[in-house]
């Protein structure tokens, strides 16, 4: 199985808001079970990123607010150690305590890796797409700070889904891709059929 050092993931994190409306008139439900398969913790943390990653490695992987520890826990399972966080400050949100307008990329390192010292912020205010899309600005800037950290980049994005127009797939040029919406996705064995 071919190996990774640069992993790019945005999980379908499993969370209680099965019925997440805009208002209390709004027939459109929002909820993240409607748009695509969840994953338990436990499925995600099962699945074989250690397998798949060489000993030296970078994670760039997306949480919301309120799973932020689940998220830490996920990524120490993986076999990454958490170093900072990019910020994502999206046009719109929802939420039950507050709006939740900011979503955001955790790093994490595995193994011996030098920093990037990129010179890069890590807040963006970037307009938001169709459910959990996130912006191609920030596949690119992975790609831009992870240039030099590897003498040969292997980029994986875990849980990719097509753009459906809005991101046209030469976008995904020099990432392999693992998902259940997009296309020529790799295969990853003991992952569950339902998000394969």
């Amino acid at each position: 199985m071919k190996k990774y050092n640069i992993v790019y993931a945005d999980p379908p994190w499993s969370y209680d808001n099965k019925s997440m409306k805009y208002s209390a008139d709004d027939d459109t439900n929002i909820a993240a079970d409607q748009q695509y398969n969840l994953m338990t913790l436990e499925d995600l943390k099962a699945m074989p990123i250690k397998d798949i990653t060489e000993k030296n490695a970078v994670l760039f992987m997306w949480c919301v607010n309120p799973l932020m520890p689940e998220a830490f826990e996920l990524m120490k399972a993986w076999g990454f150690k958490y170093k900072t966080m990019l910020t994502w400050k999206k046009s719109s949100g929802t939420g039950y305590w507050f709006r939740g307008v900011t979503e955001h990329i955790l790093f994490g390192v595995r193994g011996d890796v030098l920093a990037f010292r990129s010179g890069k912020d890590n807040f963006h205010e970037c307009k938001s797409g169709k459910h959990s899309q996130k912006p191609h600005f920030f596949r690119t800037l992975i790609a831009e700070v992870t240039k030099t950290a590897f003498e040969e980049p292997k980029r994986l994005e875990l849980f990719a889904r097509s753009r459906e127009g809005l991101f046209p797939d030469f976008e995904y040029e020099g990432w392999d891709v693992y998902g259940n919406q997009v296309n020529n996705s790799i295969s990853l064995e003991t992952v569950s059929s339902s998000c394969s």
